[in-house]
């Protein structure tokens, strides 16, 4: 914790006050009325006339002063800057050729152009899939769209997704992972299934249909957390502390402890320390003093 008094807050202060009133005298302050006009008006501004140092010839002699003499300048103002077109390809996914990495296709929602180019909205905020087995690719971006589209006709400007829709939470920022679920009794996920973690929720699933080719979309499916507890399961789609520890203390037919902001909640579940007071107050006190006469008489 830090102490403020009225010396170190004076301190402070007279080195700001300094700071201010010095450094604008190191550089030539010319009024901001002087430079009042639109692009393209010209305005005179008056700027100091360079002259020549002197050598004092001792110090207390008598020294030479020189008029302080102002020339006009014309400056003609101009509205400076550098502007860069977006394109659709930069609302896009783009395949590029690895020889010379020129553009073969690419994929461009025209809705997600039109209605996220000025939303900071753009697609290429997460990373692609490819689809083991498959020419498809799979990918999303800050307008909280999955797509599925096929590498080797992706359409241009003019694209129509394998698949597009809409997943719970909002941005994805991160690329989707592919894995191929063994079947274990009734896990609904098994066979191929992508998984998605989008900003402001949980572990998104989807499990690919192998005859239509397309992502299941039942809520159901929407991120799995199963718990393994003494031989109990039980299976969560929240991953937020509270949920877990719910589901934990669940397994372990514990009641969990009222709501103390000052306690975490999972205290009860760590296994106690019962050697830990051998250690503290025994053991390292011990060890401290041992140290202690070990070195006074090394240096006796």
């Amino acid at each position: 914790m830090a102490f403020l008094t009225a010396k170190g807050i004076a301190r402070t202060g007279i080195a700001l006050l300094t700071r201010t009133l010095v450094l604008p005298m190191t550089a030539t302050r010319i009024p901001g009325e002087e430079f009042a006009g639109s692009n393209g008006d010209t305005i005179t501004v008056r700027v100091p006339v360079p002259s020549t140092a002197r050598t004092q010839a001792s110090a207390g002699s008598s020294i030479t002063y020189d008029d302080l003499d102002e020339t006009p300048v014309d400056v003609t103002l101009a509205h400076l800057y550098h502007a860069t077109k977006v394109t659709d390809e930069s609302m896009s996914l783009v395949k590029l050729n690895q020889s010379n990495r020129a553009v073969m296709d690419f994929f461009t929602d025209p809705v997600a152009v039109s209605t996220y180019n000025g939303q900071d909205n753009d697609l290429g905020s997460g990373g692609v899939l490819i689809m083991p087995g498959s020419n498809n690719v799979v990918f999303g971006g800050k307008e909280g769209h999955l797509y599925q589209a096929n590498s080797n006709a992706m359409g241009g400007q003019t694209s129509t997704p394998v698949q597009n829709f809409g997943h719970p939470g909002t941005h994805i920022h991160s690329a989707p992972c592919f894995m191929n679920v063994p079947l274990t009794g009734a896990n609904p996920l098994s066979g191929p299934t992508v998984y998605f973690w989008p900003q402001e929720d949980h572990l998104q699933a989807y499990k690919l249909n192998t005859t239509t080719g397309l992502f299941e979309q039942t809520a159901q499916h929407y991120g799995e957390v199963w718990f393994d507890l003494g031989g109990r399961r039980a299976m969560s789609r929240s991953t937020t502390a509270e949920s877990v520890l719910e589901t934990i203390y669940s397994l372990a037919g514990l009641a969990p402890p009222e709501e103390d902001g000052a306690i975490f909640r999972g205290h009860p579940l760590a296994v106690p320390p019962k050697r830990a007071a051998a250690v503290f107050y025994g053991i390292w006190p011990a060890l401290v003093v041992a140290g202690g006469v070990f070195l006074r008489r090394r240096h006796a």
